[in-house]
């Protein structure tokens, strides 16, 4: 199959440098073949003027020509254009039917599949940068000729000199253009094969539940879970986000503030894979609102078929939970996973100057637990940012002590965006008692397996 005209276009190449390979520049002798220098040239600017021919002297001697605009891929490109088409036409059947169902048992063959066309795709590109290296360098060729050119032309005062240079400059122009569109041309056949067309529709999307469900009436309406521990007390929403309320030591039913929040786990994708995608909706779930759980597993998709799985065990003294997600063979962006633990301002704290803070928090702090250092941060300290490896936070909830831990990290074969992050963050005009997030980020791509747990314990 040729791949002619795809996108309405007629322009393309035939060897190693056209269009323009065999560019015909405007001799001396053809510029000025009917122009005698004594009379097209103001007086008093012939000097600079014939320096200026002089350097055009060293120009082709054929006259100009209007470049020939061609209409078919050069051969080493649509080569691989075609093995990238074929390629396609054998991996799209079940490429498709590997994303209505999400059958992982099928991703070893593709995988195989879909390196080979990233291959033939990465060297398309290389094919298209040096012939586009080739032309970028033409085109400043071009340019420099055209801009001494142009200082001649507008020395010119014959008309029928300045018609017959115009019409010059106006065919190097178009040269410059073909070259133009001639890279454009290839840079858009690679950037429309850059990844596979296929449908990748979820085959139930229709059965996915946009919500959890809850409980209709009564003490606790609207509500998923719910877990009594012995010194705290977790609710989770419809919609997966979970608050947890820590007990008074001294006053039963008596809650104390702040309380902390488990954020819905979050999926960012796009380029910069900061982007929050949109949940499709849950696969796996309790089928029913539940009361005092020891284990909970939330399965579901977001968009681009990406799957997730997160977690919760809750035990008397705590919660753990795990978190994974996978990305699905061909995603033009891989993703990674976020999972956000807010603790509250302080009541009233909004209020206060930063001596007021000093004053009433001043023995509140969190001894932070990092790589390589231990931290004590009082809770009128602002701006903080850091990589840890747990929290304490001490005073807020009279005698009770929360701790905020991870564990099992492994970066060993990670970087960039796929490592993994447990970071504290208060904002730069916030202090500690206005609220913080830890925050926990992994590019790891794993939904089984994976190692990775966040815990909460109260005393």
């Amino acid at each position: 199959m040729m791949f002619r005209n795809i996108w309405g276009v007629a322009r393309a190449e035939n060897d190693r440098f056209h269009p323009a390979a065999c560019l015909d520049y405007t001799t001396t002798a053809g510029i000025f073949s009917c122009m005698s220098l004594s009379t097209t040239i103001r007086p008093g600017r012939r000097l600079s003027a014939l320096l200026l021919l002089f350097a055009m002297a060293q120009m082709p001697t054929r006259a100009a020509k209007p470049p020939v605009r061609l209409t078919e891929l050069p051969g080493e490109v649509q080569r691989l254009v075609n093995r990238i088409i074929s390629v396609d036409n054998q991996i799209r059947p079940g490429f498709e039917a590997y994303h209505r169902t999400l059958d992982r048992t099928k991703e070893p063959m593709l995988r195989g599949m879909l390196a080979k066309r990233t291959g033939l795709h990465e060297a398309l590109a290389a094919v298209v940068a040096r012939r586009g290296a080739v032309r970028k360098e033409a085109i400043a060729k071009l340019q420099a000729k055209l801009e001494k050119m142009g200082e001649v032309y507008d020395r010119l005062d014959n008309e029928e000199a300045v018609k017959h240079m115009r019409a010059r400059l106006d065919v190097l122009e178009e040269y410059v253009d073909v070259h133009r569109d001639c890279n454009e041309f290839l840079e858009t056949t690679l950037k429309d094969l850059a990844t596979l067309e296929a449908e990748r529709d979820y085959g139930d999307v229709d059965k996915l539940a946009s919500e959890l469900p809850v409980v209709e009436t009564g003490k606790w309406a609207d509500t998923h879970l719910v877990y009594d521990g012995n010194a705290y007390l977790a609710t989770m929403d419809r919609t997966g986000e979970m608050l947890v309320q820590i007990k008074d030591p001294r006053e039963k039913d008596t809650f104390l503030t702040p309380a902390i929040h488990f954020a819905r786990l979050e999926i960012l994708g796009g380029e910069l894979r900061t982007a929050p995608q949109k949940l499709l909706g849950y696969l796996k779930y309790p089928e029913a609102a539940v009361q005092q759980p020891h284990r909970i597993v939330l399965g579901g998709l977001v968009e681009g078929n990406v799957e997730f799985r997160i977690v919760y065990q809750f035990e008397r003294e705590g919660i753990t939970i795990t978190a994974g997600y996978a990305d699905p063979l061909g995603i033009e962006y891989p993703t990674r996973l976020t999972f956000d633990t807010r603790i509250n301002p302080i009541d009233g704290s909004d209020a206060m100057d930063e001596a007021q803070k000093k004053a009433a928090y001043g023995k509140y702090y969190l001894r932070l637990k990092t790589e390589s250092d231990r931290l004590k941060i009082p809770f009128s300290e602002k701006k903080v940012e850091r990589e840890i490896d747990s929290v304490d936070i001490v005073g807020p909830w009279k005698s009770r002590k929360v701790r905020i831990k991870v564990k099992g990290i492994d970066n060993k074969d990670l970087d960039g965006w796929q490592r993994t992050a447990f970071t504290l963050e208060v904002a730069e005009s916030k202090s500690v008692a206005d609220g913080f997030t830890i925050s926990y980020k992994t590019g790891n791509n794993k939904i089984k397996g994976n190692r990775t747990s966040i815990s909460l314990r109260i005393q």
